[in-house]
C-alpha cells in the first residue's frame, strides 16, 4: 500500500521535497496535502478562510485578475491530473453586478481588460475557466460556482525557479466599482504528479 501523509500546507518537512513542496503565500488560505510517496502523486486541498478578491476594483468594464494560492519550489515540476474550484462568488460593492466571466487556475496571474481567461493559455493551464461559464452575479447576492477539469497537457514549471499557482477570474463589472470576490469557505483541489527535475 502507498504511504499517505497529511501535512499543513505551510509545513516544511526537512529532507523530503515531495512533502515540503507547498507553502501558503496569501492570507486567508489554509490547506492540506496527501502524498503517495510511491507514485509521487499529490492531492492538494485548499480552503479559503477569508474572502479573496480575485479581480480588484472593476470600474464598469471587463477585467481579469487573480490571487496567489500556492508556490511550488524550484527543481520540481507539476503535471496536473485533475482540479476543481468550488465556492461562492460575489461582488464587493452591494450595488455592483457581474456578468459573464469565468474562474480558473493558472501559473500566471490574469490581467487585462477581458471577461474571459482564454486569451492567455497560462491564465488557465491547470483548470480551464469557462467549464462552465461563471453565472451572472446580481447586485447584493452571491452565486455558487463549481468548475472541474481533467488532465492538462504538458507540465508546469521549468525547475529553474519556484512556480506560482493562481486562482484567476474575469468578469464584466457593471454599475459600480467593485471586486469579484471568492468567498470564505471555498475549496480548491489539485491532484498532480510531482516531477523532480534534478
Amino acid at each position: 500500500m502507498p504511504t499517505v501523509t497529511n501535512v499543513s500546507i505551510d509545513e516544511h518537512v526537512t529532507g523530503n521535497r515531495l512533502l515540503g513542496l507547498l507553502e501558503s503565500v496569501s492570507s486567508g488560505i489554509s490547506g492540506t496535502l496527501e502524498n503517495d510517496a510511491r507514485l509521487n502523486i499529490i492531492h492538494t486541498r485548499i480552503v479559503t478562510t477569508a474572502d479573496l478578491s480575485i479581480v480588484e476594483a472593476g470600474d464598469g468594464a471587463a477585467k481579469a485578475g487573480g490571487v496567489l494560492i500556492m508556490t511550488i519550489p524550484s527543481q520540481v515540476a507539476m503535471q496536473p491530473l485533475w482540479a476543481s474550484v468550488r465556492g461562492r462568488l460575489s461582488m464587493s460593492a452591494a450595488t455592483a453586478t457581474g456578468t459573464d466571466g469565468e474562474v480558473g487556475l493558472g501559473s500566471v496571474i490574469a490581467s487585462g481588460a477581458a471577461d474571459n481567461l482564454g486569451g492567455t493559455a497560462t491564465f488557465e493551464n491547470i483548470l480551464q475557466g469557462g467549464v462552465p461559464d461563471l453565472d451572472n452575479i446580481a447586485a447584493g447576492t452571491s452565486v455558487f460556482h463549481a468548475s472541474i477539469d481533467g488532465l492538462r497537457t504538458g507540465h508546469i514549471g521549468t525547475g529553474a525557479a519556484p512556480t506560482n499557482i493562481f486562482l484567476n477570474g474575469a468578469t464584466n463589472v457593471a454599475v459600480a466599482v467593485s471586486d469579484l470576490v471568492f468567498e470564505s469557505g471555498g475549496v480548491i483541489e489539485i491532484v498532480w504528479a510531482a516531477i523532480p527535475l534534478t
